[in-house]
């Protein structure tokens, strides 16, 4: 397996250098303002997230936000998106919260992100596909949100569940979170649109729904456990999008770069200012895997 993720990463990366000019790259494109804005509009998608982690599970906000960068940090350094797992051991170590109850969270994160990335999709097609793709789109999208509530609503299911009791508990812990779905969907689309709208201050060359396009790619991009933190996968998204504008390729890659890093520095910043004031350091949570 990590032999194909590597061959996968060099033809990525093979792509994107492939005729490569590094003299044709213009840091005098990259706005100083726009890159500013673009940071805040990030941080304040981490206070939204944080918000809505608290909401999940009934956390004060200073314990959801400080597990929220630890996760976000760890992601940058772990493979497949460990640092999520992190948050329950997090959470377990240092506040003795209820590792399940964390972990179900984590699911109902995960079902919400999937539910909002399936609706900028399906806002996305409107303009480009024709409505009976949209409406076959929408009834999908229905019947999965109705399967997924009545699955976790369902005495069946938990008879089947209660052979398992970790996954009793995972189960009854889900069925209680579902109780908050109007309250989680709101959050979730505060936090949705804090992300688009960090593309859109960025790459305020592109029309409207060149953003969103773009959005949703590198998004699907960013989710590909390729390489810690999408490296690579996300630049060459888009490399490869934005060449089909006629940007080229060097301009496109340090635009690419340039917002990668912004998103690592500013979970990399509030990482290391909450590693200093909890007196912590980066090999006691590590050690949390």
């Amino acid at each position: 397996m990590k032999f194909i993720k590597i061959i996968l990463l060099l033809a990525i990366f093979g792509y994107i250098f492939y005729g490569f000019d590094f003299s044709k790259i213009d840091f005098s494109k990259i706005s100083i303002l726009s890159t500013l804005i673009t940071a805040f509009i990030l941080f304040i998608g981490q206070v939204v997230l944080s918000i809505r982690f608290m909401k999940i599970i009934d956390l004060k906000f200073n314990v959801a936000y400080e597990t929220i960068v630890i996760s976000n940090a760890l992601n940058m350094f772990l493979p497949a998106r460990l640092g999520e797992v992190i948050k329950g051991l997090y959470l377990k170590k240092f506040y003795d919260y209820d590792y399940n109850k964390s972990i179900s969270a984590v699911f109902i994160e995960r079902f919400f992100d999937v539910i909002m990335l399936f609706l900028i999709i399906l806002s996305w097609g409107y303009f480009y596909f024709t409505n009976e793709v949209i409406k076959n789109s929408i009834i999908g999208l229905s019947i999965f949100i109705l399967l997924t509530i009545l699955f976790f609503n369902s005495k069946i299911v938990l008879k089947l569940f209660q052979k398992f009791e970790f996954l009793t508990k995972i189960y009854n812990n889900i069925h209680l979170l579902f109780k908050k779905s109007w309250n989680l969907l709101f959050w979730s689309i505060v936090l949705w649109f804090c992300y688009l709208l960090s593309y859109g201050s960025f790459f305020d060359f592109l029309t409207f729904n060149q953003v969103i396009e773009l959005f949703i790619f590198s998004t699907v991009a960013l989710a590909i456990p390729l390489a810690p933190a999408g490296i690579g996968t996300f630049e060459g998204v888009i490399v490869f999008y934005l060449g089909n504008y006629g940007v080229s390729k060097e301009e496109a890659f340090l635009f690419a770069s340039v917002y990668h890093i912004i998103i690592l520095l500013v979970d990399l910043l509030m990482f290391y200012v909450l590693l200093w004031n909890k007196n912590l350091n980066f090999k006691e949570l590590k050690g949390l895997q």
